[in-house]
């Protein structure tokens, strides 16, 4: 037997209030998707630099920006009149900013922003803290909060921590050879020298116990790390030798 289905239509009543609601939703949408993409920012140009990697970058208001090995740098292809220059930081980089009055140059980093106008100067910005050297000019150095803010002159430095802002009347030189390829110790112990060297070499070292505060005092410029240690042990008589872990071990005589 074959069967039948039967159907009915059913009307359904859609008051008034429904499409103005469903035309207002419309409008709002349209509309916050136009406001997105008209009130973006320009796109930025992303830089990332690999192990053992410096980078120079040339802005368009004719700053320049060398960025140390393993750093990300964000940057517009042109500074739109806003009233700032904006980059962001994620690692290191030495700045040279154009002047410009009109625009000062803000630099976002992980932790802290550093505003200028013109000068040059050597940014450490990472997450749990952040330094800054001055080599020309001024500038204004801050946390992302403002909870703290420092302004700083030439040959000043600060450097950022979760306790707080420190700043010195004197610039950290050994924070800004990286970018010429030499070090240069002046009077620092030995524990701090190793730790430059290991960070550089991308090696381990350890001291042997008594060496940690000997004074070492010399330049490398673009010296491996077997020349370096030759000199240390002129210099120093401190003796290297490395195990089959390759990690270094200094000794001599104590300080």
């Amino acid at each position: 037997m074959e069967g039948k289905l039967g159907s009915k239509t059913h009307s359904i009543k859609i008051h008034p209030f429904v499409y103005k609601a469903a035309a207002i939703l419309v409008l709002a949408v349209g509309l916050g998707f136009f406001a997105a993409n008209y009130f973006l920012p320009t796109s930025l140009i992303v830089i990332r630099t690999g192990e053992n990697e410096l980078q120079r970058v040339n802005l368009s208001d004719g700053s320049t920006v060398i960025l140390n090995e393993n750093s990300v740098f964000k940057f517009p292809r042109e500074f739109e009149d806003s009233g700032y220059r904006k980059v962001y930081l994620f690692g290191q980089g030495f700045f040279e900013i154009a002047k410009d009055d009109n625009q000062p140059f803000k630099i976002v980093g992980s932790s802290t922003t550093t505003e200028v106008l013109g000068t040059s100067f050597d940014l450490k910005s990472y997450k749990k803290n952040s330094q800054i050297n001055v080599v020309t000019g001024k500038v204004i150095f801050r946390d992302k909060n403002n909870n703290e803010r420092v302004v700083l002159k030439e040959g000043y430095s600060a450097k950022s921590t979760s306790k707080g802002t420190v700043v010195r009347h004197e610039i950290d030189e050994q924070m800004m050879t990286w970018r010429y390829g030499e070090l240069d110790f002046k009077s620092q112990p030995l524990k701090e020298v190793a730790k430059v060297l290991s960070k550089h070499y991308k090696v381990k070292i350890k001291l042997k116990e008594g060496i940690e505060n000997c004074l070492i005092t010399s330049r490398f410029e673009n010296k491996s790390l077997d020349e370096i240690l030759e000199v240390l042990n002129v210099i120093a008589n401190i003796e290297s030798e490395k195990d089959e872990k390759g990690v270094v071990n200094l000794s001599g005589p104590s300080c």
